[in-house]
């Protein structure tokens, strides 16, 4: 049993270093009002599904060891080995139709001389629209009250810019 567990522990670790990084990381920039700009943000994002189906399929084959070592647990093996399968064919499908559809993309835009780093989801359409204080190409700064009605972005000494 201790081989099958360091296979699992070394197919689950790649995934998991990733995610901490993502959802670990957006967590500590929460605290000093930043937080991971949308490129960064995506490409963990991709990195994250593809580490996870390699893991699954890694899993599907301890799995698969394990239900041929124990017959008296070959069906529950094989069950755990049959949803990870499925699985490994529906995350990449299910990522691939939030990134179309739902994902956020971000540019950043110099109006009236203030830069501001404008992000949207509304993929050709009209969707939300958020706008931060540039900090680097890897994350951005506080976000700023954008009015709708107006397309005017106010910033942190009150002034408001016009996006149009």
């Amino acid at each position: 049993m201790g081989a099958e567990r360091k296979r699992l522990i070394l197919a689950l670790t790649p995934p998991a270093a990733v995610a901490l990084l993502r959802f670990g990381g957006g967590a500590l920039l929460a605290l000093f009002d930043m937080g991971w700009r949308c490129g960064p943000r995506n490409t963990m994002d991709v990195i994250l599904v593809i580490l996870l189906v390699v893991a699954m399929h890694r899993c599907t084959k301890v799995l698969e060891r394990l239900a041929g070592a124990r017959p008296s647990r070959a069906a529950v093996c094989s069950f755990g080995a049959l949803v990870l399968a499925l699985a490994m064919f529906i995350l990449p499908c299910a990522a691939f139709m939030y990134s179309i559809l739902f994902s956020w993309h971000d540019r950043v835009e110099t109006k009236n001389g203030y830069t501001i780093v404008k992000e949207g989801n509304g993929h050709g359409t009209m969707g939300e629209v958020r706008c931060f204080l540039p900090v680097n190409s890897l994350v951005h700064g506080t976000e700023l009250e954008y009015d709708w009605r107006t397309s005017t972005v106010t910033l942190p000494d009150g002034r408001a810019v016009s996006m149009y």
